[in-house]
């Protein structure tokens, strides 16, 4: 039998349920309003402290983080009591609510200057599982008077179109920028890579300048990345992330065994580092033999040593590529090899020998080094580096142009002008991309037309001292430009095709 409400009961109920309902719906709001309050702010950061005395390698015994936090956000070396930094705190957090973070980041920095706490937010831009991003794909560098082309990733908006590494850029929708300052031509660009244009690109060896449609796309940049030149094997390593790391160096593997490689270039060169156990899978991928130290990881509590399974490929040589921006897990691969015996080309790595593990902390993420790393013939390297057998540089080249003849800037030249002026001129029309027959000292409308299109940046008409003056500019600019020489790369072929590789 159905119990029957008064109209009084009934409002009753109905009141009742909107306050649960309110309760529900605000709860999340009630929450994230709590999570500011000074007390609750301040009930953090001694959990950060345990968290410290608990966690991170670099921690001592009769430490204070609490302290810490305090002598530097108050810039004194006082040593006030609990009480007095806890109402320190809380008067600092009554005023500035984001002092939280602040006050958590004194107290983690004064161990080493990776760990940190972050929002989630924060963390994800800083710690991203690769490098991909939105844009045309194309590594570019100054090469005035045009913008040089120096990588082209294949699947990306530039490799579809057709772009490739060495092209000059002169002119980006439409718009001609071998006159203009190389700022003003990279902001020009920037706008492609944002919203899609063109680029007209002067090309080795064509006779013609190439113009390219290209619309921004995601830029896939691949952790891994291979490929085998007859007996030797390239191996790059660009970030120790992503869920199909392993698949991947188990694919390049299995290439360069069918292929039958006998001699490797691992390349370790701006690799910020990443997780551990893809580490441990690419080092057990490199060690033949069973049972091998690779490496140690020393915790608070406990040593885990890290050995070879056996499964590894056996090279004849190998030759490891290191620079300052190989960080972390990259160094530990590159220590380890040059342990081995393998040499190592480049410049001195990073020196972050620390492990951070990834922690939630309250919904943010606290970064915290917990590990120390050792290797098993440098040992520890944390704020030292792995310096390389054979330290080599980036090197710069200067642009190779050929002997010209010298331009009279001061007159105009015109067709009745001497051979050798009207050569002088077409010389560097040649060379900026404004002429493609071979300078002869011929006036003909092929001539005609290159002066015109200078003549017209120059505001004002034919080969008249203006113009002349702008292409003398540009070819002068152009004898400065200077492009990369992967001189690392060009020795470590150099080192693994010779007879005898260098011990390390």
């Amino acid at each position: 039998m159905m119990r029957k409400f008064s109209r009084k009961q009934k409002i009753s109920i109905l009141v009742a349920a909107a306050i649960l309902l309110a309760a529900i719906v605000s709860a999340p709001f009630l929450i994230q309003a709590a999570a500011k309050w000074p007390i609750v702010q301040y009930y953090r950061l001694t959990v950060l402290a345990d968290t410290i005395e608990k966690r991170q390698i670099y921690w001592e015994e009769g430490d204070n983080p609490m302290l810490f936090a305090y002598q530097t956000c108050f810039e004194t070396e006082e040593e006030p009591s609990s009480s007095e930094i806890r109402t320190a705190f809380l008067s600092l957090l009554r005023e500035d609510p984001d002092a939280y973070y602040t006050l958590a980041n004194y107290m983690l920095s004064q161990y080493d200057k990776y760990s940190k706490l972050l929002s989630q937010e924060q963390y994800d831009r800083l710690y991203p599982e690769n490098e991909n991003y939105g844009g045309l794909g194309m590594v570019i560098s100054a090469y005035e008077p045009f913008i040089r082309v120096v990588n082209v990733y294949e699947d990306s908006a530039a490799g579809a179109a057709g772009v490739r590494p060495g092209d000059l850029i002169a002119c980006i929708n439409g718009t001609d920028i071998r006159p203009l300052p190389y700022d003003t031509a990279s902001d020009l660009l920037k706008t492609v890579s944002a919203e899609g244009g063109s680029i007209t690109v002067l090309r080795e060896g064509k006779a013609s300048l190439l113009t390219f449609d290209l619309t921004p796309a995601e830029v896939v940049i691949p952790n891994v990345d291979w490929h085998v030149d007859g007996e030797i094997a390239y191996l790059n390593v660009t970030l120790f992330s992503g869920s199909d790391f392993n698949d991947l160096v188990d694919a390049a593997f299995a290439d360069f065994r069918e292929a039958g490689a006998s001699r490797l270039i691992l390349d370790m060169r701006n690799n910020r580092g990443g997780t551990i156990t893809l580490l441990v899978h690419l080092l057990d991928a490199l060690t033949p033999e069973e049972g091998v130290l690779m490496f140690t990881e020393d915790k608070r509590n406990e040593t885990i040593e890290h050995v070879s399974t056996g499964v590894g490929m056996a090279f004849d040589e190998v030759v490891v590529l290191a620079n300052a921006d190989t960080c972390s897990s990259a160094e530990v691969c590159t220590g380890y090899m040059k342990d081995c015996g393998y040499p190592v080309v480049g410049t001195v790595t990073y020196g972050k020998g620390t492990g951070l593990s990834i922690l939630d902390f309250y919904g943010d993420v606290l970064v915290i080094a917990t590990i120390d790393i050792q290797l098993p013939k440098t040992g520890r390297y944390n704020g030292i580096g792995i310096t390389p057998t054979m330290e080599v540089e980036e090197t710069y080249a200067p642009a190779e142009l050929p002997d010209l003849l010298p331009l009279q800037t001061k007159s105009r030249i015109t067709a009745e002008s001497d051979a050798p002026d009207i050569e002088a001129m077409e010389e560097r029309l040649f060379l900026l991309g404004y002429f493609f027959e071979t300078p002869d000292g011929v006036w003909d409308q092929v001539t005609t037309t290159a002066v015109e299109r200078v003549a017209e940046l120059a505001g004002c008409d034919g080969a008249a001292p203006e113009m002349l003056a702008l292409l003398e500019n540009m070819t002068v600019r152009l004898a400065e430009a200077r492009y990369f020489v992967d001189t690392q790369l060009e020795t470590a072929y150099e080192i693994i095709r010779a007879a005898e590789v260098p011990a390390a």
